[in-house]
């Protein structure tokens, strides 16, 4: 914004910009910024095919499709 060329973005987000190298990742203290993320759901919300199938994948399996930058 500061017409700096400099960006804090999610790693997800570039993740092959930053594999070609056609982005560097900076080493800045206090970066990166880590967040968790919850996923929620009522215990007598009964889910449809898709939801549930998407519970089941973040439950059991979404951390492995996230790049690890450290």
């Amino acid at each position: 914004m500061a017409g700096m060329g400099i960006a804090i973005i999610s790693a997800q987000t570039v993740a092959a910009e930053l594999k070609e190298k056609r982005l560097i990742a900076l080493n800045v203290k206090g970066l990166p910024i880590n967040r968790k993320w919850y996923v929620v759901k009522h215990a007598n919300k009964r889910l449809l095919p898709t939801s549930q199938a998407l519970w089941d994948f973040l439950s059991t399996s979404a951390k492995n499709y996230l790049p690890n930058f450290r």
